[in-house]
C-alpha cells in the first residue's frame, strides 16, 4: 500500500528579543490589565510559555502572548525567549491569532468577529458594510453600550446568515430610524425582536413601525415581552428569559396599537 508523501514540517525558529520592541496588530483583543497585574501576583516562569511574534516589514508584531508581554514591561523584564514567524501578510498574522485563540477558548464572539475583520473574512467584511451603511459600527468586546455601536455582534451575524443582508439592512434601517443609534436600542433582544417581527409578518410598512417604535423606550418592550413570557417583568436586561418570539410579539402589539390610532385619528 503506496502512503502519501508526508508534508515538510518546517521547525520553529526561536530568538531572544527585547521585549519594548515588540508591537501588536489592530486584529488583537483590547489589553486587559487587571488580568495582567493579577498574574504579576504569581508570577512563574515555568508556566510562562513562549510568546509567538511575526516579523513583518522589518517589525516584530505579537501573535499569541499580548498579556504576558505586558506582564513582564510591568516586572521590569527587557528580554524574553520568542518563537519567530516569518513571511505572513497582516491579514494572515490576523487569521492566525483568531485559530490559535479559538482553538483554546480564548476569544469572546466579538474578539472572534474583529480578528476576522481584520484578516478579511469576507462575511466579516460584508457585514461591517452593511452596518456602516447604517451609520453603526461594532463592539470589539461584548456589552459595551454607546452610540451607534452594536454589541450583539453574533445576533448580528446570524440574521445575516439567516436571511441575507437585505434583511439586515432593513433591520438596522429600522433601528436607526427608531431610536436614532440609541445604547439601548442595540442589544441582543430588541435586534432578533425585530428581525423575527418582519420576517413574519406579511405587509409591515417600515414607516409606520419606526413611528411606533420611537414613541416606546426599548426597555419597555423588553418589560412587554418579559409579561408576555410570564415571569412577571421582574427582571429587566437583555440578557433575561425572554425569547425573540416574546420580543417580536410585543413589537407586534406596538406596531397593531399604532395603526389603531392612526385609524381613529383619520
Amino acid at each position: 500500500m503506496m502512503l502519501g508523501r508526508k508534508k515538510k514540517v518546517e521547525m520553529p525558529v526561536y530568538k531572544m528579543m527585547k521585549v519594548d520592541t515588540l508591537k501588536t496588530g489592530m486584529y488583537q483583543r483590547e489589553l486587559n490589565m487587571s488580568r495582567v497585574k493579577r498574574y504579576s501576583l504569581d508570577f512563574d516562569w515555568d508556566i510562562f510559555g513562549v510568546p509567538l511574534v511575526s516579523l513583518r516589514n522589518g517589525n516584530y508584531f505579537i501573535v499569541d502572548g499580548q498579556h504576558r508581554v505586558e506582564l513582564l514591561k510591568m516586572l521590569g523584564i527587557e528580554e524574553v525567549l520568542c518563537q519567530v514567524i516569518c513571511g505572513l501578510s497582516y491579514e494572515q498574522e490576523a487569521k492566525k491569532f483568531v485559530k490559535l485563540n479559538s482553538e483554546r477558548g480564548g476569544l469572546t464572539s466579538n474578539q472572534k468577529f474583529h480578528g476576522r475583520v481584520e484578516s478579511k473574512d469576507p462575511i466579516a467584511l460584508d457585514i461591517v458594510r452593511v452596518l456602516k451603511g447604517r451609520g453603526f459600527t461594532y463592539s470589539h468586546t461584548a456589552g459595551q453600550k454607546k452610540e451607534n455601536v452594536i454589541s450583539a455582534v453574533a445576533c448580528v451575524e446570524n440574521i445575516y446568515k439567516v436571511y441575507g443582508d437585505k434583511h439586515l439592512d432593513r433591520v438596522l434601517s429600522i433601528l436607526r430610524e427608531s431610536w436614532f443609534g440609541s445604547p439601548s436600542s442595540l442589544n441582543r433582544d430588541i435586534t432578533r425582536g425585530i428581525s423575527t417581527f418582519i420576517s413574519e409578518t406579511r405587509g409591515v410598512k417600515d414607516d409606520i413601525l419606526c413611528s411606533a417604535l420611537e414613541n416606546i423606550d426599548p426597555q419597555n418592550i423588553i418589560l412587554r415581552a418579559l409579561v408576555c413570557a410570564g415571569t412577571g417583568g421582574l427582571k429587566v436586561t437583555s440578557s433575561s428569559t425572554t425569547t425573540q418570539s416574546h420580543v417580536a410579539k410585543a413589537i407586534r402589539d406596538v406596531y397593531n396599537e399604532y395603526k389603531q390610532t392612526i385609524k381613529r385619528v383619520m
